[in-house]
Order: structure tokens, then sequence, then C-alpha cells
């Protein structure tokens, strides 16, 4: 099941996919308020503070010009080998939740998936995720969403905030100061 999902090649089958499973898009700002209050790029959460974070980048070379701070690099390419690791992830990431007084189960940990544009392997690799963890970890239930815009919107706001954007290569992009291309 997981292979056919991540063979998906029509962006609308993909995009059913994600309605059948209840996986969102979440916007852009978001995401940013969410990793803002919980320092999920170094800061660490508080007690009190709301449920943990873990960006999910499924982009493969073109991870190479920069990505969002603190995300965790999972390849669409190889993204079924790298399901276990995220479960262990969302499980520590509820532990963490729990010893911070937010709540004491996986359902207080947010997934975001994402790649350049959110078109494709983003939504699949999401997909993908929630399947496994339906098939083989029924307790284990993290939000699961998908970036809106990927991370092609991200760094054209966020590009020069590093605390949002990590490696950024002005270089790579090729970005005139106003976000689009030279």
């Amino acid at each position: 099941l997981i292979r056919e999902i991540l063979a998906l090649r029509s962006s609308s089958v993909v995009h059913e996919r994600l309605g059948e499973a209840g996986i969102k898009y979440m916007e852009q700002a978001e995401l940013e308020s969410l990793l803002m209050m919980q320092g999920a790029y170094g800061g660490g959460r508080r007690r009190g503070q709301r449920p943990a974070v873990i960006v999910v980048d499924t982009r493969e070379d073109d991870r190479a010009g920069g990505h969002i701070s603190g995300s965790v690099h999972c390849p669409a390419c190889e993204f079924s080998q790298h399901l276990p690791r995220l479960l262990r992830l969302v499980t520590a990431a509820a532990s963490s939740s729990a010893d911070a007084g937010v709540g004491s189960d996986s359902t207080a940990v947010t997934c975001v998936l994402h790649c350049m544009e959110s078109i494709m392997r983003g939504p699949r690799c999401a997909i993908a995720f929630d399947a496994f963890l339906w098939h083989t970890a029924r307790g284990v239930q993290p939000r699961i969403c998908v970036l809106r815009g990927g991370f092609d919107s991200w760094c054209r706001k966020h590009r020069a905030r590093p605390e949002l954007v990590a490696g950024f290569d002005d270089e790579y992009w090729g970005l005139a100061p106003d976000g689009w291309l030279r």
C-alpha cells in the first residue's frame, strides 16, 4: 500500500486521497506561528505551550538551497525507509509534550510535510505516513498536514530569517530582493 501511494502520479488522485485520509493543508502563517511559539528551531518548548511540531522535508536534491530550520529530511524517493524514524520522532515528541504538561499522547503532535511546492511529493508522503501509522501503530495519531505552497513560498517570505530558514543559498535560488527570480 505504501509503495502504491508513493507511486501516485496524478495530482488530482493525490488530492482526492488527502481528503479521504482527512489530511489538510496548513497555511504558512500557522506554521510560522507554531514554530515561533514553540521554539521548534532550537529555543525549546516550555510548560503550557502548544503541542510539538515536526516539519518533514520530502525534497530530494532540491533541498540543497536551504530548508525550514529544524526540519527532518526524508526524501520522497526513499520515504518508506524513513517511516520507522518518523514514528520514533512522533512518539518522542508526544512523550516530551506530556513532560511539558501539554498532552499525554501523539494527538499533541503536529507533523507538517512539504516538498518544493507541496503539490505531489509532500502530499504523497503525508498519505503514506498516515497509512503507515494506521497499519502499524494505530495508537499513534498525530495531526498530519501538508504545508500550503511548500518550501518555495516559505523561502520567498522567510529567507532572511535564519530562525525559520537554514542554509539559504541565494546563488542556488537566484532570487531578487522582492522574492522573485532575477
